[in-house]
């Protein structure tokens, strides 16, 4: 049996008089190439209004509902040609798997962990979707949760055996008796310095790779309002990136004066040594 958590496409359920006709449209994810020609390039300040939070909430501002796609196809490609889970399960389905034995999470990732509980109780159907599949197969689940995935299953695992009404309440041995294994691919435990630039500035790899292909196309009004500051102003309102800010501290990041690499003695070598002369002894 096969989890999958990953930031999966977002879908349009109510929102604002600018977004009439986009019911069930994707405001991110596969089909955003074809909303941005249709909808974000005519009207991008619509589009960051109904991705944005509420300051206070944290949730969905009041008149919008944006909800996370549901199945597998949530996740199989952000974009035409750009595959996330698709590989994975083509290759699972080769060796006998399908929507019965394998399932996509799918959460919405711009809201704090424990707040996708409020709107479709997520953490709750995650919990449910594992119970199902532990009781048809008889079989313990494998986990694979990919980048900020890892986060919303290692507060999920917490949430799960806390006590009601904040968590789950089934006890402190639910995730041993459901979860075999959790395979984590690209989590960012440590955060991202990525969050930070994002929080600051807005600033960050793919944002220069834009500038190298298009010099001065991002600095110009070609909007009709300054892009990258709004876009700030969009993330800063999504709970879920305070989840992702490098967090260690000076043991893990080194300061001013040092860096952990400098005092650090590789234990690998110094045993592959040690394992050298005693079978050299012995031969």
């Amino acid at each position: 049996m096969r989890l999958k958590l990953a930031k999966e496409g977002l879908e349009l359920w109510e929102g604002k008089q600018c977004a009439q006709g986009l019911l069930r449209k994707r405001l991110w994810g596969v089909y955003f190439g074809q909303l941005y020609k249709s909808f974000c390039f005519y009207l991008p300040w619509c589009w960051l209004d109904h991705l944005s939070l509420d300051n206070e909430t944290g949730m969905d501002p009041s008149g919008i509902r944006i909800r996370p796609v549901s199945g597998l196809v949530a996740a199989d490609y952000f974009a035409p040609g750009y595959f996330v889970w698709a590989v994975l399960i083509t290759n699972l389905a080769r060796i006998g798997y399908e929507d019965k034995n394998m399932h996509m999470a799918a959460y919405d990732w711009r809201i704090s962990f424990q707040n996708t509980q409020v709107p479709d109780q997520t953490l709750t159907t995650i919990k449910s979707n594992i119970e199902v599949m532990v009781a048809t197969s008889g079989k313990k689940v494998v986990v694979i949760p990919h980048a900020m995935g890892a986060l919303y299953f290692l507060h999920f695992m917490k949430w799960v055996e806390a006590p009601a009404p904040m968590g789950g309440g089934v006890g402190s041995n639910w995730c041993a008796r459901h979860v075999k294994a959790v395979m984590n691919i690209g989590g960012p435990f440590l955060g991202l310095p990525k969050a930070v630039a994002g929080l600051f500035s807005a600033e960050g790899r793919d944002i220069a790779v834009a500038r190298a292909i298009a010099p001065g196309f991002l600095d110009k009004d070609v909007f009709g309002f300054q892009i990258l500051q709004h876009i700030m102003r969009m993330t800063r309102t999504w709970d879920s990136v305070m989840s992702m800010i490098p967090k260690g501290g000076d043991t893990i990041w080194g300061g001013a004066d040092w860096s952990p690499e400098e005092s650090h003695e590789c234990q690998g070598s110094k045993q592959k040594n040690n394992y050298t002369q005693a079978t050299g002894g012995n031969s």
